[in-house]
């Protein structure tokens, strides 16, 4: 299972930056990556069924504790 992730992640990611390196867009390059690798990283993290925390639970800390907005 893991082997077939990282084989589709490896093609997408070569198309992806294959694009980018041969129209020159540094900036976008380099921001592909990070999330690409974020993502990638992630991806495998959950195909071996490691528990990831929940974003929700950071989310509502910014949103009511930080920011002081309330919804319902």
């Amino acid at each position: 299972m893991i082997f077939i992730l990282v084989a589709i992640l490896a093609v997408t990611g070569f198309f992806g930056v294959r694009e980018l390196v041969l129209k020159r867009y540094w900036r976008e390059l380099v921001l592909y990556s990070f999330l690409f690798l974020c993502g990638s990283a992630l991806s495998i993290l959950q195909a071996m069924r490691i528990d990831l925390p929940d974003p929700n639970i950071a989310l509502q800390y910014v949103f009511k504790d930080i920011l002081n907005l309330y919804y319902k």
